[in-house]
């Protein structure tokens, strides 16, 4: 079982309001076998804006999806390249007025690399970069482009990463994803 919930924050104001919020809840079936591995996995995600945006008036979409997802990976050694794509099973977003009736949410490919090096002697402590590529039907097969690179400390199944990321494309967030934003940040993932 995968969770997770993302939210959006407006800190240029004293009450750092919430603007927006995506849940996510997928079931992943992963196998390896050798330098290969694959992930089937069925997931949910939708999305809400935050009170202080409808209080303003602002018009909400109702973003709510169901995919079936499919990637494919090749990894010899501390190298990674990965594709596949997603299938729209259920979309609310096709039933949207301000959408338009030609508006489409079919599907998603995407595309990455990412690698890691390891220049301490301490296994546990590793420089990692990655690109992920990924275009969908719903954003009229604009491309959304993802570069990190970061440092990650492991301990046992723990772990945290610390990443300078750049984003170019449609919003990752459900509420805004006819949104093209770019930006440059700093990212802490920690696993536990």
């Amino acid at each position: 079982l995968q969770a997770g919930v993302f939210g959006r924050f407006r800190l240029d104001v004293s009450s750092a309001d919430l603007i927006a919020s995506d849940w996510i809840v997928a079931f992943p079936v992963e196998i390896a076998r050798g330098v290969w591995s694959g992930r089937l996995r069925l997931q949910h995600w939708s999305a809400h804006v935050g009170d202080e945006l409808i209080e303003a008036g602002v018009e909400r979409i109702d973003f709510t999806t169901e995919t079936v997802e499919a990637l494919l990976a090749y990894e010899p050694g501390d190298f990674r390249i990965y594709g596949g794509g997603s299938l729209v099973v259920r979309s609310s977003l096709e039933n949207e007025v301000p959408l338009g009736p030609t508006f489409s949410d079919d599907g998603l490919i995407r595309f990455g690399v990412d690698a890691s090096v390891h220049p301490w002697t301490r296994d546990e402590v590793s420089l990692e970069a990655g690109l992920d590529w990924q275009s969908s039907d719903r954003t009229e097969w604009a491309s959304q482009l993802s570069v990190r690179i970061g440092l990650v400390v492991r301990d046992g199944h723990r772990s945290a990463r610390l990443s300078g990321i750049y984003r170019n494309g449609p919003s990752p967030m459900g509420q805004f994803f006819l949104t093209d934003e770019r930006y440059f940040g700093i990212e802490l993932n920690l696993g536990l």
